[in-house]
């Protein structure tokens, strides 16, 4: 009803939280103004005092103020609804069909590394991940362990890649410096 004026905030142009509200606005046709600041902590103070009316962020920087009520989650961007907050839905649930986005921390090395040292530290990783005290704390601070093959991981990442090439393109996003 208020087209351009509702704000949607960020973590800098081109930032991963600036393409998913490009991406929102493309799927949607939704006319939302981009506000960008400069990092997470300037943004969930900004979101906080009304200086903008929404933010895609990462779990792990808003959860306290979900849990204390003062943020309220309308969605998550990940393909299935999030272990740590059940009840809210996905953005495809929520009507954005197709909507889907995860974020990935993952261990890059040398392309000349041999294949049996990148498999050790692939097999390494997960048995971390998936070790009992760290499954316990990942969701408290907002991630969930994944831990996939070397080939699973470089798939996501070309997809990754097509896919926020393509945002950066239809939204007109100058790159940075």
């Amino acid at each position: 009803s208020k087209p351009g004026e509702v704000n949607y905030g960020s973590t800098g142009i081109g930032a991963p939280p600036h393409l998913l509200g490009e991406m929102f606005k493309s799927m949607t046709g939704t006319d939302l103004l981009h506000v960008p600041y400069k990092g997470d902590a300037p943004l969930s103070q900004a979101l906080l005092a009304g200086e903008v009316q929404v933010a895609f962020m990462p779990l792990a920087g808003v959860l306290p103020h979900v849990k204390s009520g003062r943020l309220r989650p309308m969605g998550v961007s990940s393909s299935s609804r999030s272990a740590t907050l059940p009840d809210v839905p996905t953005i495809a649930e929520a009507g954005v069909s197709g909507f889907e986005s995860t974020g990935w921390l993952a261990i890059f090395a040398p392309a000349n590394t041999p294949r049996e040292i990148v498999n050790q530290l692939q097999r390494d990783m997960a048995s971390a991940i998936h070790a009992p005290e760290i499954r316990e704390r990942l969701p408290n601070w907002g991630y969930e362990p994944v831990g996939n093959t070397s080939e699973q991981f470089a798939a996501k990442y070309r997809a990754d890649l097509a896919t926020y090439s393509r945002v950066i393109k239809e939204a007109r996003i100058p790159l940075q410096d």
